[in-house]
């Protein structure tokens, strides 16, 4: 079941995903964990320090497409 939870929020993304959270935390749980590795190796996860997390959120979340 958390499995598709998951998928679907992931999934429902039309334009990009942000995913902000402490990676050792979330990483404790298989299927973020998982998430991670995938990205790591994909060359898409960014680690960021908390200054930096919140300068990507003023910048771009406000200029998202939603509909």
């Amino acid at each position: 079941r958390d499995e598709k939870r998951m998928n679907v929020s992931i999934t429902r993304a039309k334009y990009c995903l942000f995913v902000f959270g402490n990676a050792d935390t979330i990483s404790s749980c298989r299927l973020w964990n998982d998430y991670l590795i995938y990205h790591r190796k994909k060359g898409t996860y960014i680690k960021l320090d908390k200054m930096h997390a919140e300068e990507i959120i003023e910048r771009h979340i406000p200029t998202l497409p939603f509909d």
